[in-house]
């Protein structure tokens, strides 16, 4: 199955991780130059900014975090 996803946000890369697990051959097409969306570092009078997700909470937490954990099981880089 070939699927298109659109936007690079947390969302975005979500869907086409798990697209891509279930078998999909999957494009992914953002319009800025880097992913991410709303999540990103920025640099100010040479500091680090952490800009964050627009909605993380109490319903939204757990969602991320297990996300976070399944690529810490993938990807050395992100082991404890």
């Amino acid at each position: 199955m070939k699927v298109a996803v659109v936007g690079g946000g947390i969302s975005g890369l979500v869907s086409a991780y798990v697209l891509t697990k279930q078998g999909a051959n999957v494009v992914l097409y953002e319009k800025q130059g880097c992913l991410g969306g709303h999540s990103k570092t920025v640099r100010f009078d040479g500091i680090d900014l952490d800009l964050g997700l627009m909605v993380f909470n109490r319903v939204s937490f757990h969602l991320f975090s297990n996300f976070l954990m399944l690529l810490a099981t993938q990807h050395s880089r992100f082991r404890r």
